[in-house]
């Protein structure tokens, strides 16, 4: 049995290599069933029944561009099973590391990197390659559950930046407004990233700076660009 627990590119070469083995009917957007499902990792069993819930929403998704209600209630369970989830990528605000080492049984937070439901809605939006190719949809999964350790403080000022009257500001009929770019949002919020070694001795061996920048998925720039305000078009 794999394990349930596997780094952000062991879980992609999963997909990449094949490995996921299911059975699918010949709908153009068909639900699928895992094969043996308990030897697949957790992340995986995940990815499809999220998979399958927007299948099988998708045709309510298109019938209603305009109704908040319906939008939310379609991709807001995937946020649920995006934050089962839980990807480590190693990094850590500067600030979280400074009050690990003045306290090292301070509790850091697990900020996923993307935006869930707005990343679902893009799925569903550009559902010819997310939801026609079910391994382009598990690689999105998989990139979603990325997780930073941040400070429960930046952990709120990150949410708030990402929720109304921030970077998303949703209005009637779902009419949404994004004030900053996902790739700029630490930046945005004054937040320094560094990556750290874990285990024994970890307060004497040294941190290096990362860039902050998120990387998006394919096409996902150009897509968010028609939420922007004009500032950050």
């Amino acid at each position: 049995m794999m394990k349930n627990q596997m780094s952000l590119e062991e879980a992609l070469k999963f997909v990449e290599d094949g490995q996921v083995k299911y059975r699918i009917s010949n709908q153009l957007y068909p639900c699928i069933t895992l094969e043996n499902a308990i030897e697949y990792p957790k992340i995986i069993n995940y990815a499809v029944a999220t998979y399958n819930m927007l299948v099988s929403n998708l045709e309510n998704w298109l019938l209603n561009p305009e109704c908040f209600h319906i939008k939310r209630a379609i991709n807001h369970p995937p946020y649920d099973n995006v934050h089962s989830n839980s990807i480590d990528t190693g990094t850590i605000s500067k600030k979280a590391y400074g009050m690990k080492k003045i306290d090292s049984n301070f509790q850091t937070t697990k900020e996923h990197v993307f935006m869930p439901q707005f990343m679902m809605r893009f799925a569903l939006d550009d559902h010819e390659k997310y939801l026609k190719y079910p391994e382009e949809f598990f690689k999105l999964f998989i990139q979603c559950c990325q997780t930073r350790e941040v400070t429960g403080e930046e952990n709120r000022k990150l949410s708030g930046f990402l929720r109304s009257g921030k970077v998303l500001n949703r209005k009637k009929y779902d009419k949404i407004q994004i004030k900053c770019p996902l790739s700029s949002k630490y930046r945005q919020c004054e937040i320094e990233m560094v990556r750290r070694e874990k285990g024994r001795g970890w307060k004497d061996k040294p941190v290096y700076p990362v860039d902050s920048t998120i990387v998006t998925p394919e096409g996902y720039d150009e897509y968010e660009s028609q939420f922007l305000v004009d500032e950050f078009k």
